[in-house]
This record gives C-alpha cells, sequence and structure tokens, in this order.
C-alpha cells in the first residue's frame, strides 16, 4: 500500500519469500506457483490472476464489511426500536399497576363502605326484630291482661248477679210476708167485729 512503512519484499530476498508466498498463495486457494525471479509469459498471467483473484477476494471483503456494517447499523436500529418499545412497554405496565392499585384502594374502601352499610343495616335489622319481640311481649301480656280482666269480669257480673237475685228474693219474700200479715191481721179485725155485732144483736 502507498506510504505503508511495512516492507515484505526486496530485490534481494526474491528467492526467499517466494516458497512462503507460493505455500501461502496456495493455503488459501490461489494459484500457485508465483515465478518473480525470472518469469514467462506464462508466470506473468499466472501473477495477473493472482493479483485478480486477490483483487476480486479484497472487492468481496470490502462489500461484506459494508453489508456487516449495514447490518449491523439495522441490528442497532432495531435494538434501540425494541429498547423503546421496552421502554413504553414498561412505563405503560407501570400505569396499569399504578391504576391497578389504585382500583384495589378504592375497592378496599368500597368493600369496607359496603362492610359498614351493611353491618349498619343488621343493626337496624336486630332493632326491628327486638322491637317486634318486644312488642308480641307486650301484645301477648295485654291480651293475657284482657282475658284475665275478661274471667273476673264475669266472675263480678256473677257475683253481682246473684246478689241481685238474693236481693230480689229478699223482696219478694218480704213482701210475701207483708201481705200475709196484713191479711191475717184483717181477718182478725173481721172477726173481732163480727163477734160484738152478734152480742149486740143478742142484747138488742
Amino acid at each position: 500500500m502507498p506510504g505503508d512503512s511495512l516492507v515484505f519484499a526486496e530485490s534481494g530476498n526474491l528467492g526467499e519469500i517466494m516458497p512462503y508466498l507460493n505455500r501461502s498463495l496456495g493455503e488459501l486457494g490461489y494459484p500457485t506457483p508465483l515465478e518473480l525471479l525470472l518469469p514467462n509469459a506464462g508466470d506473468l498471467a499466472r501473477t495477473c490472476n493472482v493479483l485478480f483473484l486477490m483483487l476480486r477476494d479484497r472487492q468481496d471483503d470490502l462489500s461484506a464489511r459494508e453489508h456487516a456494517g449495514d447490518e449491523r447499523r439495522r441490528l442497532q436500529s432495531e435494538l434501540a426500536r425494541v429498547e423503546a418499545h421496552a421502554e413504553r412497554t414498561k412505563n405503560e405496565r407501570d400505569a396499569k399497576d399504578q391504576e391497578l392499585a389504585s382500583a384495589e384502594v378504592k375497592h378496599v374502601v368500597g368493600a369496607e363502605g359496603m362492610r359498614a352499610s351493611l353491618e349498619k343495616l343488621q343493626g337496624e335489622r336486630d332493632t326491628l326484630r327486638a322491637a317486634l319481640a318486644a312488642a308480641a311481649q307486650r301484645r301477648a301480656q295485654a291480651e293475657n291482661d284482657a282475658r284475665k280482666r275478661e274471667k273476673e269480669f264475669d266472675r263480678l257480673r256473677a257475683k253481682l248477679s246473684g246478689i241481685i237475685d238474693d236481693k230480689r228474693r229478699e223482696v219478694v219474700c218480704g213482701t210475701l210476708q207483708v201481705g200475709t200479715t196484713t191479711a191475717t191481721g184483717g181477718v182478725k179485725e173481721k172477726a173481732v167485729g163480727g163477734g160484738g155485732g152478734v152480742g149486740g144483736s143478742g142484747n138488742g
């Protein structure tokens, strides 16, 4: 290469380096042997073919390097796109996690509110049940007291009826006694009066 400080072949060492060059070219698949000391037309043609193949390989190498560079840049671009997508996905996941956590908090708060409302309703239900039970007990007690008062009223009414019947019988008996006494007195008076009349008429 122009400007390259590396010097491999010189006019004085061609005989020494030719075996190495031919062996290396053969191992790499290039036509050998090359004759550079006393070349004929065939040697020059073979040398030209080797140079042509090396130039073609160099061009292929440059093309491969360029293709590899393009592929590397494409992969880097794809990697950047994937990393950006991963970052967006991570942000979306974090947002969803935060939304889920907020929803869970709301659910817990709502559940606690529902639990408190349910407990309140259950307490009100228990209070109503107790009130209904107390009312039923008072009603049963009132009905029992009413039956007792009714029985007592029936007993007092029966007693009063008995007293009235007794008084009525006493009044009837007293009336009969008075009538009997009056009737007896009238008979006695008639008897006394009749005797005087008889005696008077006899005396007369």
